[in-house]
């Protein structure tokens, strides 16, 4: 008899395999039978895995590969964060993937140009770029010079500006 299986190595119409197994004995006028490849392949899951990593597993499966690059707060910057098609998902050899790689978190653009302002000033627009707001000190009045901004990781912004995670804290010193 003949049984149709899915192989990411044989090509479609090809013998995968036989039972029994080739090079066997058999008595004569014994049953054999044959495993004829489909064609299709369940897709590999490659999320989590670095780029090139993922890149390599799936050109190995015959996989022809495109890139797109999108911004994640839970995948770490260089890692895959889904492919399309699906992971486990029944594919044909050779399909197109796109890997959906992560390129860090968000960012939001500070502008230069906010110190010499007052507080209220510069609070309000930070926080219209979705970013937290911290002052020092504790006690600073709204209408108190803005003499320094800060970013995560100690980031200068005060006079140039800069990038920083979007919803993360900027903190303003003033007086």
């Amino acid at each position: 008899s003949v049984n149709v299986e899915n192989s990411s190595t044989v090509a479609r119409n090809h013998v995968t395999r036989t039972d029994p197994v080739a090079g066997s004995s058999e008595s004569e006028g014994s049953s054999v039978i044959l495993y004829i490849s489909s064609g299709q392949m369940t897709m590999p899951s490659v999320t989590g895995k670095s780029q090139s990593d993922a890149q390599a597993e799936l050109q190995k499966s015959g996989f022809s590969i495109t890139i797109q690059q999108q911004s994640s707060s839970t995948v770490a910057k260089g890692n895959v964060i889904s492919t399309n098609p699906a992971a486990g998902t029944t594919v044909s050899q050779g399909s197109m993937v796109t890997m959906i790689v992560s390129s860090g978190p968000q960012q939001t653009n500070v502008p230069g140009g906010l110190s010499g302002q007052s507080v209220a000033t510069v609070r309000s627009a930070l926080e219209a770029l979705g970013l937290k707001v911290t002052v020092n000190p504790s006690n600073a009045q709204d209408n108190w010079i803005v003499n320094s901004i800060i970013g995560q990781n100690n980031t200068n912004l005060t006079s140039n500006g800069g990038s920083v995670t979007a919803g993360s804290t900027v903190t303003l010193t003033a007086q």
